[in-house]
C-alpha cells in the first residue's frame, strides 16, 4: 500500500489530537466537546466516538500509545504482510510476521552465513510511521538496547535501514511465555515467585545503572523462556535519565503507556523516574501473588483524583487471596481452595508491605529503585528484617545517638548502655547478697551455699568499683580527653580495664559480654563481636556457677544475631540459652532472663515467617510474666502489645482489638511510663479496628494517637 499522503498524516494528527484533550476530560464534558467539533466537522466527530469506545475495551488505545493510534488505524486497513515473507533486509531474510505495535512490526527473521543460520527478531517502522517524532523514539530504542547488556535482557544483533529507507533492527529472539502465565501453568510455590521477582528486578536495576527506565514493564514484556529465566523486552518508550529533554513527555500525541501498570506520574505527565518502574515491578508482584491486577482502572483515565483514590482503597494481597474463589485460586496457584489460608499468612506481614511500599502514589515514598525492591525480596527468602519496615524505638535510639557524639551527653548515653550491660549482673549479685546475709543469720544454708552467695557478693563489689571508674573517666573535667569524649571512646577504656582483670575470670568473662553488647548497639560491631565471642568462650570455660551468665550472654548474642539476619545463628544460640535456664530450674532471679529468652525465639519466628509459632511463644511469655508478677502489672503490656501485632500480621483483628486494648490499660497503670507508647497502642487498636470495618471507632483511636503524640 502507498505511503499516506500529507492530507490523511495530518487528519490523523489532528484526530489524536482532539483525542488526547477529550481524554482529559469526564464524560459529560466529552459529550459537550464532541457536539461542538460536529457541528463544523461531523465526520471528525463520528471518529473521535470510536476511537473514545475503544478506550474503554480490554485492549484500550493507552495500552498502545495515544499519538500511535491514529496510524494504527491507517495500518490496520493494510493487507496482511505476506508479501514481506522471504524479503530481505541487510543480512537477514524475513520468515513470518511475530508482532505488529504503534509505530513498528516485529518479524521473525534468519541469517545464513555459510554453514551458519540464525535465527533474530527484527524490528522496523512501519509504513508511513516516518515522523520525527516516532524516527527519533525508534532510534532511541537502537540506542538503549546497543548500551545493555545483561542475560536477562534480549540482545541488540545488528540494525541498518532496509532498501525502502525505513530503520531496523535486530534482537535476540526470545521463545517465552509471559511471566504470570509462566507461573500458573508451572504451578510455582510462593517461594519459587518471589525468587522469579527479583531476578526480574535485578535485570531491571541494570537498566537503570545505565540511567534507562523502561515505563512499559507488563508481563508481555517479561517472558520466561524453557529454562526458566526471565528475559526483558521492549524497550520502545524506555527513557534515557540523562537525557537534557525527552520529546515524547512533551508531546501530547506520543503520550505511551500500559494503563493497568502505569505510575500515577505517568498519568499525570510528570517527572519520570525510576522509582516509575518500581510501581509497574509492585503491579506485576501483586498479580503473581493474587492472580489479580491491585486496582481495576478505566481505560481513559487521565486525571489524578482517582488515581490517589486508587491506593487508599487498595485490598493487600494477603486480604486479596482470602477473598478468592475455588475457580480464581486453582488458575493463579493450581492448588485447592483449603490453601487459600496458608498462603494469606506467608504472604501476610513483609510480602504485603513490600508490595505496598512498591505501590505508593508518590514516587518518593515507593522503593527508589529496581535494586531497593530486589533486595527486600531477597531479604524476605534470606529470612531477614526487611527495609520497609517502620523504624523501632532501639532503631532510631541507635541512630540518635550516632548523631550526638561529642560531650558529656554522649558519655551519659554510653554509660546508659553499660549500665544496662551491667543490669542483670548487678540484680544477681544483690539476690547473691540477700542470700548471705540470710545464710548468715539463720544457719540454715549450706556453706558451699553461702561460699557461692558470697562470690556473687564480691563480684558485684567489684562491677561496682568498675563503673565508679568510667564515671569518672566520662566526666569532662576529669578525663584527658575533655568534652570530646565519645561514647565508643568510653567503651574502649572500658574494656582496657576488664582486660587487666587477670584474677577475676568470671567478672572479666561477663564484663567482656556487656562490653560486646554496648559496642555492637553503637556500631562498633566488629570490634564488639570480638568482645562478647570472647566472654562467651570463658564463661563456657567456668563450669555450672557460670551457667546464669552464659545463659544471659548467648540471649544478648542471638538479639544481635537476629538484627543483621543471621537466623539460623540466632535461633541456636536462644536455644541453647533456653537450655540453660530449663537446666537451672525455676529461679526467681533468672525469670526475666528467661522470658528475654522466649521472646527473642518469637521474633525469630516472626522474621522466618512462622507467625503461628511466633504467637504461641508469646502467648507462652504472657502466662510466664502473669505467674512472676499477676494479671494486672503494667509491665505485661509489652507482652499484650506484641500478641497484638502478631495478630494484625495474621488478620485476626478481633484478637489484635482485644490486645492492643489490654495493653493501653495496663499501661495506664503506671504513671510514669512515657505517654509515647501509648499513642503507639492507640495506632496499632486503629489498625484492627479498620480491618474489622470499624471505621468511627478506627477514626477514634487514631484521633487519640495523634493528640497523644502532639
Amino acid at each position: 500500500m502507498p505511503t499516506p499522503s500529507p492530507d490523511e498524516r495530518a487528519r490523523w494528527h489532528r484526530q489524536s489530537s482532539e483525542l488526547d484533550r477529550l481524554l482529559d476530560l469526564d464524560p459529560t464534558a466529552q459529550r459537550e466537546r464532541l457536539a461542538a467539533i460536529a457541528q463544523d466537522e461531523p465526520a471528525l466527530a463520528a471518529d473521535l466516538s470510536e476511537l473514545l469506545a475503544a478506550a474503554g475495551s480490554n485492549d484500550g488505545l493507552l495500552d498502545t500509545g495515544l499519538g500511535a493510534l491514529a496510524q494504527q488505524a491507517l495500518a490496520q486497513a493494510e493487507p496482511a504482510p505476506s508479501s514481506e515473507i522471504g524479503e530481505q533486509v541487510g543480512h537477514w531474510r524475513i520468515v513470518r510476521p511475530l508482532g505488529r505495535g504503534g509505530m513498528g512490526e516485529v518479524f521473525l527473521a534468519e541469517r545464513h552465513d555459510g554453514g551458519f543460520m540464525q535465527q533474530a527478531a527484527l524490528k522496523r517502522l512501519k509504513r508511513g510511521m516516518d515522523s520525527e517524532e516516532i524516527l527519533q523514539r525508534f532510534v532511541q530504542e537502537r540506542r538503549i538496547l546497543a548500551g545493555l547488556s545483561h542475560p536477562n535482557i534480549a540482545r541488540l544483533l545488528d540494525g541498518g535501514v532496509d532498501a525502502d529507507g525505513r530503520p531496523y533492527f535486530v534482537m535476540e529472539f526470545v521463545e517465552g511465555t509471559p511471566i504470570t502465565d509462566w507461573t500458573r501453568t508451572h504451578n510455582l510455590p510462593l517461594r519459587g515467585r518471589v525468587a522469579l521477582m527479583r531476578k526480574v528486578c535485578d535485570t531491571v536495576a541494570h537498566a537503570q545503572r545505565q540511567l534507562v527506565v523502561h515505563r512499559d514493564l507488563k508481563p508481555s514484556n517479561i517472558l520466561v523462556d524453557s529454562g526458566g529465566e526471565p528475559r526483558l523486552l521492549d524497550f520502545g518508550i524506555a527513557k534515557l535519565l540523562g537525557d537534557a529533554q525527552d520529546a515524547h513527555e512533551t508531546r501530547t500525541g506520543l503520550r505511551v503507556l500500559s494503563p493497568a501498570y502505569a505510575a500515577p506520574e505517568q498519568i499525570h505527565g510528570e517527572a519520570i523516574s525510576t522509582a516509575t518502574d518500581v510501581h509497574a515491578l509492585g503491579v506485576v508482584l501483586y498479580e503473581l501473588l493474587t492472580g489479580l491486577l491491585p486496582y481495576p482502572r478505566n481505560r481513559a483515565l487521565t486525571t489524578g483524583s482517582v488515581v490517589s483514590a486508587e491506593y487508599d482503597s487498595l485490598v493487600r494481597p494477603s486480604q486479596a487471596l482470602r477473598r478468592l474463589d475455588a475457580a480464581e485460586l486453582t488458575q493463579c496457584w493450581g492448588t485447592s481452595p483449603a490453601d487459600a489460608a496458608r498462603l494469606s499468612r506467608l504472604v501476610a506481614g513483609d510480602l504485603d508491605r513490600i508490595v505496598l511500599t512498591a505501590l505508593r502514589p508518590e514516587p518518593e515514598r515507593r522503593y527508589p529503585s529496581a535494586a531497593a525492591l530486589g533486595a527486600d525480596l531477597g531479604a524476605f527468602l534470606d529470612g531477614r528484617p526487611i527495609s520497609a519496615r517502620p523504624d523501632s524505638s532501639g532503631y532510631r535510639l541507635r541512630k540518635f545517638m550516632l548523631r550526638h557524639r561529642i560531650g558529656t551527653a554522649a558519655t551519659a548515653l554510653a554509660l546508659i548502655a553499660l549500665i544496662a550491660g551491667f543490669g542483670t549482673a548487678l540484680w544477681q549479685a544483690r539476690i547473691a547478697r540477700e542470700q548471705a546475709n540470710e545464710a548468715n543469720l539463720q544457719r540454715v544454708l549450706a556453706e558451699q551455699h553461702l561460699e557461692r552467695a558470697e562470690a556473687q557478693a564480691l563480684r558485684a563489689e567489684e562491677t561496682k568499683r568498675f563503673v565508679v571508674s568510667l564515671l569518672k573517666s566520662g566526666n569532662p573535667e576529669l578525663s584527658r580527653s575533655g568534652a570530646q569524649t565519645t561514647a565508643v571512646d568510653l567503651i574502649r577504656y572500658a574494656a582496657a580495664q576488664v582486660d587487666a582483670l587477670d584474677d577475676a575470670p568470671d567478672t572479666r568473662a561477663e564484663l567482656q559480654v556487656a562490653i560486646g553488647n554496648s559496642l555492637i548497639a553503637l556500631g562498633a560491631a566488629e570490634e564488639g563481636w570480638t568482645r562478647m565471642d570472647a566472654g562467651i568462650a570463658e564463661l563456657r570455660t567456668l563450669g555450672e556457677d557460670a551457667w546464669p551468665a552464659l545463659a544471659d550472654a548467648l540471649h544478648y548474642s542471638a538479639m544481635h544475631d537476629t538484627a543483621r539476619g543471621r537466623l539460623a545463628a540466632a535461633l541456636a544460640a536462644s536455644e541453647e540459652s533456653l537450655a540453660l535456664f530449663d537446666r537451672l530450674g525455676p529461679r526467681a532471679d533468672l525469670a526475666l532472663g528467661r522470658i528475654a529468652t522466649l521472646t527473642t525465639l518469637a521474633k525469630n519466628a516472626q522474621f522466618r515467617g512462622d507467625l503461628p509459632a511466633s504467637q504461641q511463644l508469646y502467648e507462652r511469655i504472657l502466662a510466664e510474666r502473669r505467674q512472676l508478677l499477676g494479671t494486672d502489672d503494667s509491665r505485661l503490656a509489652v507482652d499484650w502489645n506484641n500478641l497484638g501485632a502478631t495478630a494484625i500480621r495474621r488478620d485476626r483483628y478481633t484478637d489484635a482489638e482485644r490486645a492492643y486494648s489490654e495493653a493501653s490499660r495496663l499501661l495506664a497503670l503506671d504513671p510514669q511510663a512515657p505517654e509515647s507508647r501509648q499513642a503507639w497502642l492507640h495506632l496499632g487498636r486503629a489498625a484492627a479496628l479498620l480491618g474489622l470495618g470499624r471505621y468511627d471507632h478506627a477514626e477514634a483511636a487514631a484521633l487519640q494517637a495523634l493528640e497523644t503524640a502532639e
